[in-house]
């Protein structure tokens, strides 16, 4: 519910989401390289906006949203 999607987003404007970034800062892994495009480092931001498969699915959903109206400021603006 609502509470689920709070915590969700306190998680990514926190960068508490276990991505690869998170995972090599507390020492989890050496790769911080996003497991998905292997195109840049999984930030948070990355997951949900910069990587190539995030783009697909901004590209198809959202009445249509291309990556260009997906705003390139940090995470908190964009939330």
């Amino acid at each position: 519910g609502p509470e689920r999607v709070r915590v969700f987003l306190w998680r990514v404007a926190h960068e508490s989401l276990l991505t690869n970034a998170c995972r090599a800062k507390l020492g989890m892994t050496y790769d911080s390289t996003c497991y998905t495009c292997k195109q840049g480092m999984e930030t948070s931001l990355h997951v949900l906006r910069d990587c190539l498969f995030a783009q697909e699915v901004w590209n198809k959903s959202y009445r249509g949203a291309t990556t260009m109206q997906v705003p390139r400021e940090n995470l908190e603006v964009w939330l």
